[in-house]
Formats: structure tokens, sequence, C-alpha cells
């Protein structure tokens, strides 16, 4: 773990490191702030788990994903994935790097795909909004 730069104003350090727990225990500890705390619960990590692709999903796009390491989908993948193939809405919150462009976008390029054969000539749109 990188050792933390002294802050010049006070000499302490500006990251605690990648340990959860020492920074949640200097934000408590900074100017009284426990007081401020409505609601604290640690819920300890789970074991991952991994689902194989979707049998709708475009070989073209499960191959392009395999040659850039993602073998398999997380079940939050494959359920947020699903529902939008479905035609549902989705709210996916989930830490950052745990997949959820691939979750919208799995859905969204095989719509894609689908329409550029459309028999309207209209194809598909996919509209992305951050």
């Amino acid at each position: 773990m990188p050792t933390p730069a002294p802050r010049p104003d006070r000499g302490e350090p500006r990251t605690v490191g990648r340990d959860p727990e020492a920074l949640l225990e200097r934000l408590l500890g900074v100017g009284g702030r426990t007081e401020c705390l409505t609601h604290l619960e640690r819920v300890p990590a789970r074991a991952s788990r991994q689902v194989p692709w979707p049998r709708w999903a475009p070989d073209v796009l499960v191959d392009r994903w395999r040659r850039l390491g993602v073998q398999t989908l997380w079940t939050h993948q494959h359920t947020a994935a699903q529902h939008a193939h479905e035609g549902r809405c989705v709210v996916l919150a989930t830490g950052t790097g745990s997949g959820k462009s691939l979750a919208y976008l799995l859905p969204a390029l095989t719509a894609v795909l689908a329409g550029r054969s459309a028999a309207d000539g209209r194809g598909a749109t996919v509209l992305y909004l951050a």
C-alpha cells in the first residue's frame, strides 16, 4: 500500500489508503461529526456469482467481450440486461467498476444490431444519458 503524502497545511496524509474502515474512522473523527451520522451499517463482503451469457445475446457481441476478458456475466449484469431486453425500465446501482455499462450496452447493442435488418429500414436508436 502506498504511503500517503503529507498535507502541506497540516502535515497529515491526504488519504487513508485503501482501507475503508480507516477512512470511515477518520471522517468520523474530524471536527466531532459523529452527531451528524444517523445510520452506520457494516455489510460483509459476499462471494461473487457468475452466470453464462443470455441466449439472446448476439454471438458477435459475446465474442468481442470475451476477447476483452469478459468470459461470463455477474448475476446483477445478467438480471439488469434481461429486464432491459424485455422492455422493462431498469435502475442498477452498484459500485464503480462493477459492470453497469455492460448491463446497459448488451441489450442496447443487441437492439441496434437487430434494427439494422428491420423490414421498415428504420433500425434502432439508443439514447445514453449521463
